[in-house]
């Protein structure tokens, strides 16, 4: 390695002297970009959103001293681009990455296939089949398994089987909630219901979706928490769409497609569900 190189401001030295890695902040829209040169495990987010792409840059030592190659790599470094803030490089080196599960739980693209998650999820699957094949008449059997597949409430829940969930552990539940046959909740986000909620049979709760981008949808997917008030009643074969937040004393007519959160003491209907009038 030399100790001095020199460079015209704007062009990156194309062989590495000392190698700093320091942040630069591309538009989604260079990911072909980047899938071309080699970089297409990379991440990249919707239309609009902004994202971190670390590049090596060398760590100049021009004559003038270290100061001077410093000022000179940092201009040459945001030339064309206006001010970009910068992160301490040993920061952004050493930052803990995010589990994909914790990734899931904050709706950031994630890996569904991640073998935490796919072990959690036949967890869930193990109980919810031991929960639908058992009888009626084992009560304690069924509490036991409801207590162990949700996050809380399941020590006064009532649920008549049959009855699927993702992972179960993202399920928050308040006090006597009845889900009637046949539910289904995609729980990959959280999921918060509130006190004596009625859930009709063949209802449906999804916190899971997908990007719009086929290219990302292969391999990664996102989520959205839905929250459910108290003394909700949510009629039978109703769809709750992710990000969704259902007021208190809120009625659901059978049959509708929930899109957009409904206000406190609202009956809503319809696909996509509309408000038909408050009630009081």
């Amino acid at each position: 390695m030399t100790d001095t190189a020199s460079f015209e401001r704007g062009h990156t030295p194309s062989f590495p002297g000392d190698i700093d890695f320091i942040a630069n902040v591309f538009d989604a829209s260079f990911s072909e970009d980047a899938n071309r040169s080699g970089r297409g495990n990379e991440s990249f987010p919707t239309q609009g959103t902004r994202c971190l792409v670390h590049y090596p840059m060398l760590s100049l030592r021009l004559p003038g001293g270290n100061a001077e190659g410093s000022r000179r790599s940092s201009e040459a470094n945001t030339a064309g681009k206006g001010s970009i803030p910068q992160k301490n490089s040993l920061e952004n080196r050493h930052a803990p990455m995010k589990s994909e599960r914790e990734k899931m739980l904050a709706s950031e693209l994630y890996d569904p296939n991640d073998p935490e998650l796919a072990e959690a999820r036949m967890v869930a699957r193990e109980r919810c089949h031991q929960l639908n094949h058992s009888s009626p008449r084992e009560e304690a059997l069924r509490r036991s398994i409801l207590k162990k597949l949700f996050a809380s409430g399941g020590d006064s829940v009532w649920l008549e089987p049959p009855f699927h969930c993702d992972y179960g552990t993202n399920i928050h539940l308040g006090k006597q909630v009845y889900f009637n046959f046949d539910c289904v909740i995609l729980d990959v986000c959280e999921v918060r219901i509130g006190d004596f909620v009625f859930i009709a049979p063949g209802v449906h709760i999804y916190t899971a979706t997908h990007p719009l981008e086929s290219h990302l949808r292969r391999t990664q997917e996102y989520g959205k928490p839905i929250t459910i008030g108290n003394d909700v009643w949510i009629g039978g074969k109703a769809i709750l769409c992710p990000g969704v937040t259902i007021g208190d004393r809120s009625v659901i007519g059978a049959g509708s497609v929930v899109t957009q959160d409904v206000p406190v003491g609202s009956l809503v209907a319809g696909n996509p569900a509309k408000l038909i009038r408050s009630i009081t």
